[in-house]
Order: structure tokens, then sequence, then C-alpha cells
């Protein structure tokens, strides 16, 4: 009788570990299923972890966002975390990007690892100063105002990337910086016979060329015309130095009519010679790069095509002629 007893409890074991062996297996394959399927999500999402979140909390925000279709499943899936992984699940507080697609695997390495989600800020070649600040300020991104615009010329144009809380006097910081770095650099690789001595008269250069044409292509042409006209005492005669005044007096961009090429100022180039007495933009480097290496022509006049460039001209004759066909163009084209 005990060796029956002993062989039904032996059948009893190998059954119930047969069983209990089957239900991790079955438990493994649903698991590694859930675990690595792309998720329906269709886009690229952000998701946002205050510092101080709990596992319960984080369990309800990620099933109240729409990661989660029940608040259970986030503890077995932090437990399978830690099997895998082999080290327990540690979220991290911050902003992260969750890309479309994807699976629980890839949303709780993202939170395990933190990298924070980068925003992107963009400064437009030809940008004002005043203009980025106010940008910059008013971008619920950033924190900490700006209360005193930099020096027209001093920030560079590019993407800036960021974590959101980010100091706007960093990235004011880290414009300046870049365009130190620009400005020596092109400094370095100057034309010998420029027809100015210091990089503060080459950044006023570069932003007049910046603000007279968007092409870079034709910058360098651009960048001539000014310096033959400099070699020869010539005025600038740029109306984009003469708009730039026209902001600084009424706050706001206008047409420039002939009565502003007329009035004296700071920036009239029409009125004075040489440099306007500052920067009237920031120049991308291309601009900069033309300002400090200008194609060598004859040329002292430019006016726009209609296409987008403009045409040049040596002599004051031949520029009238170019000005008269634009004026024709433009009327047609009304």
């Amino acid at each position: 009788m005990i060796g029956g007893l002993t062989r039904f409890l032996s059948r009893v074991f190998i059954f119930t570990s047969l069983m209990a062996l089957v239900t991790i297996m079955l438990s493994s394959v649903w698991f590694q299923h859930i675990w690595t399927k792309p998720s329906t999500q269709a886009e690229d999402r952000i998701i946002q972890i205050p510092a101080g979140t709990n596992h319960k909390q984080l369990s309800r925000y990620l099933h109240d966002e729409g990661f989660l279709p029940s608040i259970w499943l986030y503890s077995a899936l932090r437990f399978g975390f830690t099997i895998i992984a082999q080290e327990s699940f540690s979220p991290k507080a911050g902003e992260f990007e969750v890309p479309a697609r994807s699976s629980y695997a890839d949303l709780f390495e993202i939170m395990d690892q933190g990298i924070p989600y980068q925003h992107r800020f963009m400064v437009i070649e030809g940008q004002r100063s005043q203009e980025i600040v106010v940008a910059l300020n008013k971008d619920d991104r950033l924190k900490g105002a700006i209360l005193r615009t930099p020096k027209e010329g001093t920030l560079a144009p590019d993407t800036y990337f960021f974590e959101r809380g980010t100091q706007r006097s960093d990235l004011i910081a880290r414009m300046q910086a870049r365009q130190e770095i620009i400005i020596a650099e092109e400094w370095a690789n100057r034309a010998s016979d420029l027809p100015f001595k210091t990089a503060t008269e080459a950044i006023i250069m570069a932003s007049i060329i910046e603000k007279e044409s968007g092409l870079s292509s034709e910058q360098p042409l651009v960048s001539s015309v000014f310096a033959n006209r400099l070699r020869d005492d010539m005025r600038l005669q740029s109306d984009a130095t003469v708009l730039y005044g026209i902001i600084e007096d009424e706050g706001r961009a206008r047409e420039v009519l002939r009565r502003d090429l007329e009035k004296d100022g700071p920036w009239n180039t029409y009125r004075r010679m040489g440099f306007p007495k500052t920067a009237i933009a920031n120049p991308s480097r291309l601009a900069i790069r033309a300002a400090l290496n200008p194609m060598p022509s004859t040329y002292f006049y430019f006016v726009a095509d209609g296409q987008g460039g403009h045409k040049f001209a040596k002599t004051y004759k031949e520029h009238q002629k170019n000005v008269l066909a634009y004026r024709r163009a433009k009327a047609k084209n009304k």
C-alpha cells in the first residue's frame, strides 16, 4: 500500500512539475510576444516623467496616456525587464521621445536609459538679435528671461538642440560662442587685400551681404560690389542698412521710401561714408566667408532681377538700365 501511494505521489509530482514547466514555457512565450511586439502607435510621442514619480504613479500615467492597456501589466513588464536586463528597472525623470511602433521593450529601455528628448530652436540667417530674443522669451520650453539684447551679428544662425527647462541665457551663450569660432576660422582664411581691417567690420559687411542677397551662390559677387565701392571711396548705398535704421527708429519694418534715403542717420549708407553704426543682422558662415573673400570683379552696382537674384553692372548708366528693366517687370506682374 505504501508502495502504491509512493507511485501515486510520484506521478502527481511529475505531472505537477510538467504542468509547471509548460506554464512557465507558455508564460515565457506569451511575455516574449507582448514584450517585443510593435505597438499600434502611429506617431512619435513624448512622455514626461516628473522627478519623484514612483512606480504606481508611473503605471497610472502610462495607462492614462495609452501606452499600457491596463495598470497591472506594468508590474509584469517591470519584472520581465529585470529578468531580461539582469538589473532592476529604474525609470529616470525627464522628457523622452517614444518612436512610433515602439514595443514595450523599447518603451522600458527608453525610460530606464533616460536619454532626454532634444528640442530644436532655429536661428535663421539674417535674423536680427531682437527677433531672436523675442522668439526665445516666448518659447515656453525654456526658462529664465533674457533682459538684454546681444549685439547685432554676434549670434550664429544654426539649429540648436536643448532639453526642456534649459536657461534661455545658456542658448544665447552657445550662439555667441559658435559665432566667435566661425569668425575666428573665417578670419584666418581671409583675402589679403580687403578694404577693412577688423573682424567687427567683417561682421558688419557680412550682415549687409546677408540681407542684400539670400542666394549664397551670388554673395561673393555682392561682396565684391561693396568692396569695390569702399576701395573707390564710394558710399555703400545699401537699402538694407536704411531699413535697419527704420526698424530701430519706428519699431517695425516697412518699404524704404526716397525720403528715407535722404534722411541722415547712423545706418543710412546713402548719406554716410563707410560702414553703418553696427551690423544689421546675424550673418551665416557663408555670408562671413563672402565678406572676407569677395569675388574679383569690376562691378559697382546691382539690382534685383525679379527672379530671386540680382543683375550686376560696372557703370551707373548700365545700372540704370537694369533698374528700369526691373521696374517694368515688376509693374507687368502686378
